[in-house]
């Protein structure tokens, strides 16, 4: 199993933190959420990354090789990060993961160990993590479900007493799913919408189709999408101290 991080973005909410850094390496306590995250795909014995580049590139990269000795790193960058998205930025992984297995991990997320375990021990081939709470926003990509079991809708801008939950970020996908996943990334970037709209909307498109993408339930386990200075704060105290830290 491999994974993709696109981490491409400028992380704008976060301002003026990440005007001189990129965001997957602002500090939380003595360490940054690259470093946590390269932690975590270790600890559930993945050893292949593909990262997406776009801002502050050269040192993400650097970064990266500096303390992931133990992966093989495949770096594809996005030279439009400006003015695109991350469906865009996505795109850029089809060479080295198309009709492949593989899991996508947003950059900016802070998590346990059993986040991953679980969802690499699903079942179900093609699934993505859930996190149950009230307080959702328009910040937030909430995932709808009308049987409780797959997702029927993924919306920023949707209802938020009617959501399962909120994506927090993390997929798993067969190769089989790979495979039509980059073909409607294709389509819909040549299309014109792909540049500049979310990855779910892809999802969306092959949910529509036909296609069915299972709830992960990870309500009770420790996970933070970090945009905000707070949520930083939050991340340290409250997630950091229970993390089984290792060298990667």
């Amino acid at each position: 199993m491999k994974a993709v991080i696109p981490a491409a973005g400028y992380a704008s909410r976060l301002r003026p933190l990440t005007d001189h850094c990129h965001k997957a390496l602002l500090p939380i306590g003595d360490t940054t959420m690259m470093a946590l995250m390269l932690e975590n795909l270790h600890l559930n014995g993945i050893r292949e990354i593909i990262v997406i580049t776009g801002y502050f590139a050269e040192t993400l990269k650097n970064y990266i090789r500096s303390i992931g000795n133990s992966f093989r790193v495949t770096f594809a960058h996005n030279p439009d990060f400006s003015i695109t998205n991350n469906a865009y930025s996505l795109s850029f992984a089809e060479p080295f993961i198309a009709g492949q297995e593989f899991l996508l991990l947003d950059c900016d997320i802070v998590f346990e160990p059993t986040v991953l375990k679980r969802i690499l021990e699903s079942k179900y081939e093609n699934v993505l993590a859930v996190h149950k709470r009230d307080n959702l926003g328009d910040e937030e990509m909430k995932v709808y479900s009308e049987d409780g079991k797959t997702v029927s809708r993924l919306s920023k801008s949707g209802e938020p007493e009617k959501a399962a939950g909120e994506s927090i970020g993390i997929e798993k996908f067969s190769s089989e799913y790979s495979k039509k996943l980059f073909d409607v990334l294709k389509r819909r970037i040549e299309n014109g919408r792909g540049r500049t709209e979310f990855y779910e909307d892809a999802f969306q498109e092959l949910i529509d189709s036909g296609e069915i993408i299972h709830t992960v339930d990870v309500t009770d386990c420790r996970v933070m999408e970090v945009d905000f200075k707070t949520d930083l704060e939050r991340a340290e105290h409250e997630i950091l101290p229970y993390l089984h830290r290792i060298s990667v």
